[in-house]
């Protein structure tokens, strides 16, 4: 199947508080600075206005039109930020410790005077305030590094807000202002990275999220935002800023492990069989490879777990028994398989093991101070074990072995690049091509030379031709399960961009035009191998099917 979906234009021009807005699929990954310049009371026309981020020494000039306005678009962001402005008559003003967030612009009132040379803090600035289109909870560098997480997970960050909360039984997903969490946008350096298919309760592509924590620079959660830049969402707008090399050298790196052996082992007389263990550990380097000109950015994160789980059918550990059912009957359907049917059942469930693994990289070039190009790689590959087909009901028992079981996989691969540019002092644009891949595998523990098999343990069939077990009569089910005997997924994304904007005396006009395709090849056939039951085990051990 292949989804070719809006190419959409559209304009919004600003007065006031007043926007027209066509929702669109993009997302700002920019800051901007945008004031006025006075001296003696009076606007100051062609006063020059520099702005620089110092940790990079990333730098955007302009000049100061008829009514003393000026705009910097396309900015990194964070900070610090120091606004330098020059006019002749006047000394020399700076505004200093300045920090931007994406898609909101700072407004910034300058005040020229005839005496020496003005240095203040944006904080200490009468006036200064940062604009916003709608509810939102931003989290810089400093306030990311403090959240709480024990899983390193991003969602972990979008609790932060109070219109959003976990849901915990439903895979943590994301819940804003109480609506669906396959109903959120995310994106990350303005690339889409929702669940394109929705398979994903949590409706992010990966079960613990694509980016590392450590790669972050800004978090950001949207309510309603009335901007055109904001839209393919009726839940929230989630975007992550990824973060950018600068002129000094930074690195980091982070290990956590736990184990059953750091647990106890008895609970009322009790001995317990966790058998399980955790670890996680990543690292971030960041720098120049040209001084003020190019910074690269790198980080990877990896995380093993195994939960806690029975290794034998009477629940030992945290799992509950299956009622009516021994080892010794588990041994007995699996001798049969083997000696039969030539099939290894690989017996009871062993553990729950995950993996996921994380690699972010992002190339940044001042080309000069009029264009800025970036360049980011994201790769998360994943893998979490199901198990399938057990019940500790009392009516309907039932022990799913190991080769019912299967590992879901997945594997995303992104790219994007984007280009900042100010071609006057009134129109810049940004320009950005992404690209994104995300294969999702999901594939049985057990030999594919059958297919599901379910043993009734009734010693003999109870009724002709039945096809389920008397009430509180365990099963034994063996064997790949009937939804994973062919099934697969891939999606692909290609998405172009190009936002325009033109400052024009009291009004600020936007232009957007968008284009997206969305391809998706999906494989689904249950029972392809076949699904079997025997109303017994001497219907097993006999080779009579039931069904």
């Amino acid at each position: 199947m292949n989804l070719r979906y809006y190419l959409a234009a559209s304009v919004a021009s600003l007065s006031l508080a007043t926007a027209i807005a066509t929702p669109v699929m993009a997302q700002e990954t920019t800051s901007a600075v945008r004031g006025t310049v006075e001296g003696n009371g009076a606007p100051v026309a062609g006063a020059t206005v520099v702005v620089t981020h110092e940790p990079s020494g990333t730098v955007s000039r302009t000049v100061t039109d008829a009514n003393g306005g000026f705009s910097a678009n396309g900015l990194r962001v964070g900070g610090p930020f120091t606004v330098a402005v020059d006019a002749p008559g006047f000394e020399s003003t700076q505004v200093t410790e300045l920090f931007l967030q994406a898609g909101q612009p700072f407004r910034l009132p300058i005040m020229l005077q005839s005496t020496d040379d003005i240095v203040v803090t944006a904080s200490a600035l009468g006036g200064a305030l940062e604009t916003s289109t709608g509810p939102i909870t931003a989290l810089g560098r400093a306030e990311i590094e403090g959240v709480a997480s024990i899983n390193r997970d991003v969602r972990d960050l979008a609790r932060r807000d109070p219109f959003a909360t976990i849901d915990l039984t439903n895979s943590r997903t994301i819940e804003i202002a109480g609506n669906n969490g396959r109903l959120n946008r995310f994106s990350v350096d303005g690339i889409q990275f929702g669940d394109d298919f929705g398979l994903n309760n949590g409706g992010l592509p990966t079960a613990r999220g694509p980016v590392p924590f450590d790669a972050i620079e800004q978090f950001s959660v949207k309510v309603a935002p009335f901007d055109i830049s904001e839209g393919n969402f009726q839940g929230g707008a989630i975007n992550v800023i990824l973060r950018s090399g600068t002129n000094r050298y930074r690195g980091n790196a982070f290990y956590t492990y736990t184990s059953d052996a750091l647990t106890g082992d008895t609970v009322r007389g009790q001995t317990l069989n966790l058998n399980f263990d955790s670890k996680q550990y990543g690292a971030h380097l960041s720098g120049p490879i040209i001084r003020d000109r190019l910074f690269l950015s790198l980080t990877y994160e990896r995380t093993d777990e195994s939960n806690p789980f029975d290794s034998g059918p009477q629940g030992q550990g945290f799992a509950q028994p299956i009622p009516g059912l021994s080892q010794a009957q588990v041994d007995a359907v699996s001798a049969v398989a083997s000696s039969r049917y030539r099939y290894d059942t690989l017996g009871v469930i062993r553990s729950d093991a995950e993996t996921d693994e994380k690699f972010v990289a992002r190339l940044d070039w001042n080309v000069n101070d009029d264009h800025r190009a970036s360049l980011t790689y994201i790769r998360n590959v994943g893998t979490r074990a199901n198990q399938r087909n057990t019940s500790t009901s009392p009516i309907s028992p039932s022990l799913g072995l190991f080769s019912t079981g299967y590992e879901l996989s997945e594997e995303f691969n992104s790219g994007a690049f984007q280009l900042n540019s100010q071609w006057s002092d009134a129109f810049s644009t940004e320009f950005r091509v992404s690209y994104r891949d995300n294969n999702r595998g999901q594939v049985a523990y057990g030999a594919r030379n059958a297919g599901q098999i379910t043993v009734c343990l009734d010693p003999v069939s109870t009724v002709t031709a039945t096809t389920s077990c008397s009430n509180a009569v365990p099963r034994v089910i063996f064997g790949p399960d009937q939804f994973r005997h062919s099934n697969a997924l891939n999606t692909e994304n290609l998405g172009v961009e190009l936002t325009a904007r033109l400052e024009a005396g009291n009004h600020s006009f936007k232009m957007l035009a968008a284009y997206a395709d969305l391809s998706v090849d999906n494989l689904f056939v249950p029972n392809s191998l076949g699904t079997y039951y025997f109303d017994s085990t001497a219907d097993f051990a006999a080779g009579r099917a039931n069904q």
